[in-house]
């Protein structure tokens, strides 16, 4: 730090600093430094750099004459690192003055100015950090988020086409705008995130309600209006019902971009209640069901295998809320993944929270969602793909998660003494939703005695199947129980 006055170097006196600290080698943070004339020497607060501190330069002799006073300081080559935020005070008192931590003295300063540094700095002063960190373990932690935060406009990021992608050949910068296909921003509105913010949900901008409307659509549906749903361009394909998404679009824009007016105006639509089962002319003429003629009928998403399990059982946690949780999965799938952890298992209300509470990780993905088409968490996708696999079939009839959802059930339907042919009912009806007809009924009694035969004749054990002190009735109601999850009719919508 260099002074002048009127041109003429002013020398310094007593230097003090509220901390010092060199980052790279040996060298001491000594407030003489700055006035020492030597490049290999400095002040710096390396570990602290987000803290308040000060540096103190008394001056050798008052200033008596006026004129302009200027400060000049060189950051060298030791100590390239500036200052993030600063400000020079200078004082008309006579008296020597010392850098202090904290919160100075009441003596030194306004009462304004304390109550300012109090709130600023009250954690440096020893006598109220403890108070502090007891005050704030006491306030409940708000959640915290990531978010984009617009740059000021005098200080844009200009944006540039690469020529031939070579990142140093920015030849044409592109300016905010939105396609020209589309017409112009307002031009009274400055072009930035939050001017197109306000375009997308317009009047003016014919995509944003049409793609949301397509995907609640497939939703019930299946199939979307537009098939492609992360594609509305020239290489799309075109909507099988184009009046149809324009009225919907209408329809939920002007509703107040209302989901759930959405969602009952298209399952009250007579549509969308037609019945779904299908001849063999329909099917060869119509196999995607895209002119509708029929209800929706499509094997359901992992998560709502999942949730609607776990409602059949009667242990479906309606808590909203909270962190992620931790469903039964395979140890292994965890063990694999990349910085592998612990998947240690909820207990109580937590092992059964609905699917959207599952705790996922990208390198391993929940395994049983997987098995269902879920993603991995890799890269974003508009639409899932379903397939049909045996792998699904055997995860529901053997992983742990559905065998003790099974289990569940078995005990829920059988706390009470009645008919066996009543508790067979009330399972078949909590799995599918309808009651069983005769030929089923027999079915499944005759299913329920052979799985008791095997477990009163030792092939099966009871207590590997329900837990210690279980009895045959209650490990084949279990058995029944997970074969009627394994059902195609179990896991189809439709």
């Amino acid at each position: 730090v260099d002074i002048f006055l009127n041109g003429e170097a002013v020398s310094t006196g007593e230097a003090s600093v509220s901390f010092g600290k060199i980052s790279i080698g040996n060298g001491k943070a000594l407030p003489e430094n700055v006035s020492d004339d030597d490049g290999s020497t400095g002040w710096s607060t390396a570990t602290e750099e987000t803290k308040r501190h000060e540096l103190v330069l008394n001056l050798a002799e008052p200033i008596e004459a006026k004129g302009e006073l200027k400060i000049e300081m060189l950051f060298e080559r030791h100590f390239v690192a500036a200052l993030g935020k600063f400000r020079w005070s200078a004082t008309g008192d006579s008296k020597q003055s010392t850098a202090s931590p904290g919160i100075p003295h009441p003596d030194q300063v306004s009462d304004r100015e304390m109550r300012l540094a109090f709130v600023r700095d009250g954690e440096a002063n020893p006598q109220s950090a403890k108070r502090f960190a007891a005050i704030r373990a006491r306030l409940p932690q708000p959640p915290t988020t990531l978010v984009f935060q617009e740059r000021p406009p005098r200080n844009p990021r200009p944006t540039f086409l690469h020529h031939r992608g070579e990142y140093l050949q920015t030849r044409e910068e592109v300016p905010p705008a939105i396609p020209a296909v589309f017409g112009t921003l307002p031009p009274d509105q400055p072009a930035n995130r939050l001017t197109f913010a306000r375009w997308l949900v317009s009047e003016d901008n014919p995509l944003a309600a049409r793609v949301a409307v397509n995907r609640a659509w497939r939703s019930f549906f299946g199939r979307g209006i537009i098939h492609t749903e992360g594609d509305f361009g020239y290489q799309s394909e075109l909507p099988s019902h184009p009046e149809l998404l324009d009225w919907l679009a209408v329809e939920f824009r002007e509703s107040g971009w209302s989901l759930k007016q959405l969602h009952r105006l298209i399952v009250t639509s007579e549509t969308y209640r037609r019945d779904s089962r299908i001849d063999s002319t329909s099917l060869e003429a119509d196999p995607d069901n895209i002119w509708l003629a029929r209800g929706p009928r499509f094997r359901i998403t992992g998560e709502m295998i999942r949730d609607s399990v776990l409602q059949a059982a009667g242990v479906l946690s309606d808590r909203i809320g909270g962190e992620s949780v931790f469903p039964p999965q395979p140890a292994s799938v965890a063990e694999l993944a990349y910085g592998s952890g612990a998947w240690t298992i909820s207990e109580g209300e937590d092992r059964y929270r609905r699917s959207l509470y599952t705790f996922s990780k990208r390198t391993a993905p929940f395994a049983a969602y997987l098995t269902f088409d879920g993603p991995t968490g890799e890269s974003c996708l508009p639409r899932r793909e379903r397939s049909n696999t045996p792998l699904q079939a055997l995860t529901l009839l053997n992983d742990a998660m559905y065998h003790d959802l099974a289990v569940e059930l078995a005990k829920s339907v059988s706390k009470v003494p009645r008919p066996q042919a009543e508790i067979v009912a009330e399972i078949f009806q909590r799995i599918l939703t309808r009651p069983p007809s005769e030929n089923e009924s027999a079915q499944l009694l005759a299913f329920l005695e052979v799985q008791r035969a095997r477990l009163e004749a030792g092939e099966l054990k009871a207590d590997e199947i329900v837990g210690h002190d279980a009895d045959a009735t209650l490990a084949s109601y279990a058995l029944l129980s997970r074969a009627l999850i394994n059902l195609n009719e179990a896991i189809t919508k439709g």
